[in-house]
């Protein structure tokens, strides 16, 4: 999380924005959502944090819990930050967060985006009886989790609808808007035919998940087809930028798959259609826009899991 304050125009903002984040792009998004004039030519964006200006290239560092000063002026004096917070300081109360200046303003940019850190983890899926082990970030959706499986066994998504997904460990069944969660050794039970789990669903399934330990028991690991649906799949998230509104996308993809299909995803997930819009794809700060590079698959670009991948929508004219 970055505070931002704007001493010109008393604007106070949280925001919370990718490791790494660009200043520029900080600027572009102040820019947006304050409908400041666009012809600004000059900023000056002081890290109260780090004690020094930045310029446009250097990226935050949100574990800091950075807070930046932004000007639309060069300035190299900022005595004034310092006289005012102490000023603040000795008029807030304990349970007030309203700033003591009646005539600033607060905003607040609700962007969903990455999270200072996240974990992601193997769960383990039994499907119909049938061990699955997928890597998957916790904020995945149970609706994610069950489209990438209806599409990895070739079933038509429109019946996820008619499944059901039942936690072991939190002993409950899942909607399809809620998320897999951070629970450790995690384990979901997911029917194709909506069977209506209850408590006693770890004994209903007991003899299949049994039968099927003891011959993955005798098999060798490497060999064993979930071990190897695993190495096939990697979740990622991306940061989707559409002008001021950035939004996290998580999606699991099979590694032989292309760039391209990243950007088809991301598309799908914005309910948009390249009539419309294109998507620019950057990976670790690098533009995957061209034919050659949007032909490689996930495994030929090198892509893990902390890969840094931003997906900007640009809208046709």
């Amino acid at each position: 999380m970055i505070r931002i304050t704007i001493p010109e125009i008393h604007s106070y903002f949280q925001l919370q924005v990718d490791e790494g984040t660009l200043v520029l792009d900080v600027l572009e998004l102040i820019q947006d959502q304050t409908n400041t004039n666009k012809n600004i030519k000059y900023w000056t964006c002081f890290s109260f944090t780090q004690q020094k200006v930045l310029n446009h290239q250097d990226t935050i560092q949100t574990y800091q819990n950075e807070e930046l000063y932004v000007y639309f002026e060069f300035k190299n004096n900022f005595s004034e930050i310092y006289e005012q917070r102490d000023l603040e300081q000795n008029q807030v109360t304990s349970n007030s967060n309203v700033s003591t200046d009646r005539h600033s303003v607060r905003q607040s940019l609700d962007i969903k985006t990455l999270e200072q850190s996240y974990i992601i983890d193997k769960k383990t899926i039994v499907l119909d009886g049938i061990k699955h082990y997928i890597e998957m970030d916790g904020e995945t959706s149970v609706k994610e989790l069950l489209e990438f499986l209806a599409k990895e066994n070739k079933i038509d998504q429109k019946k996820i609808f008619n499944w059901s997904c039942f936690s072991e460990t939190r002993n409950k069944q899942l909607n399809l808007e809620e998320k897999i969660g951070f629970t450790k050794n995690e384990i979901f039970q997911i029917k194709t035919n909506k069977l209506q789990h209850t408590q006693s669903s770890r004994n209903i399934n007991s003899q299949k998940v049994d039968l099927f330990e003891n011959i993955l028991y005798n098999q060798s690991i490497y060999e064993s087809p979930e071990f190897k649906q695993c190495s096939k799949t990697i979740t990622l998230i991306i940061l989707v930028h559409d002008n001021s509104c950035i939004r996290r996308l998580t999606a699991m993809f099979d590694i032989y798959e292309k760039i391209e299909k990243i950007a088809e995803e991301v598309l799908r997930f914005c309910s948009l259609t390249k009539d419309y819009v294109s998507v620019d794809i950057f990976i670790n700060d690098k533009q995957f826009n061209n034919p050659d590079k949007r032909g490689l698959t996930i495994q030929e670009a090198n892509l893990n899991r902390d890969s840094k991948m931003i997906a900007k929508i640009r809208w046709i004219d």
